[in-house]
């Protein structure tokens, strides 16, 4: 933030990621909810009131879930009736978003959250979509961006609730990789390691979204038709209502910058 508080991951080995702050050449660890395992942990977001999130695994279930602190009381975050959460950012209104399972239906569908006074909401994917994660807020807190796609139910369910994929998503804070081991794909989002089957030429592209009037917009549908983009990732998003990512551009990957007319 603006008073020089950084947050992120650090290594206390190997195969220990930690949540972590730094400010004024200062490390410190950050605090966990309590249950969870220091086995693996990380940082995603801070906003200016010095309000930091993070994610970690669940020591008994081997789950994950978000977190909200100041450096001293921690709150866990969790999507509606406890369902495993990855807090992914926070805006200066102190609305945190990122994406889980909720487990108030038996669908396991990973969704976008969304963490307020009023709770957490949880945004449903549009048709052809069963799977969508928000991975950026405006500082305003008005304007939520992430990807959405069509994912495989048992992946789903992998993503949150298996430690070999919850750790595989947190190694990509240190390599920009995962694990080939894992089965994993390249981290090509800012933000996830997805299973690598959904970048087979034969697997339909994600694609970017914003958040307006309560429900996901495919942001492919706001550009000009024949303009050979592709719009994959969404990955960043201002108060202006510009949005940064990743796409193809005429089948070539590409970041890209939309800025609404």
């Amino acid at each position: 933030n603006s008073k020089g508080l950084v947050v992120g991951t650090a290594w206390k080995d190997e195969d220990t990621p930690q949540a972590i702050s730094w400010k004024d050449g200062k490390l410190k660890r950050l605090p966990l909810p309590k249950g969870a395992s220091s086995s693996a942990s990380f940082a995603s977001g801070v906003n200016e009131k010095g309000l930091m999130v993070g994610s970690s695994i669940e020591g008994e279930s081997e789950g994950v879930n978000g977190f909200i602190t100041d450096g001293s009381k921690v709150t866990k975050l969790s999507a509606p009736k406890s369902g495993p959460a990855l807090a992914m950012g926070i805006s200066d209104t102190d609305t945190v978003i990122g994406f889980g399972i909720p487990f108030d239906t038996e669908e396991f569908r990973v969704k976008t959250l969304r963490w307020d006074s009023k709770g957490v909401t949880a945004f449903p994917s549009p048709e052809l979509y069963n799977a969508n994660f928000a991975f950026a807020i405006s500082r305003d807190g008005k304007q939520i961006v992430g990807t959405m796609m069509r994912m495989e139910e048992e992946a789903q369910k992998s993503l949150l609730k298996s430690k070999r994929y919850t750790n595989a998503f947190i190694a990509h804070w240190k390599t920009g990789f995962s694990n080939g081991d894992d089965g994993l794909g390249p981290d090509l989002t800012g933000g996830a390691v997805f299973p690598n089957y959904l970048y087979r030429s034969d697997t339909e592209n994600p694609h970017a979204f914003i958040v307006r009037g309560g429900r996901l917009v495919d942001l492919n549908t706001l550009i000009p038709a024949g303009s050979g983009w592709e719009l994959i990732f969404a990955t960043g998003v201002n108060d202006k209502g510009q949005v940064v990512g990743m796409g193809l551009h005429e089948n070539r990957l590409r970041a890209f910058l939309l800025s609404p007319q």
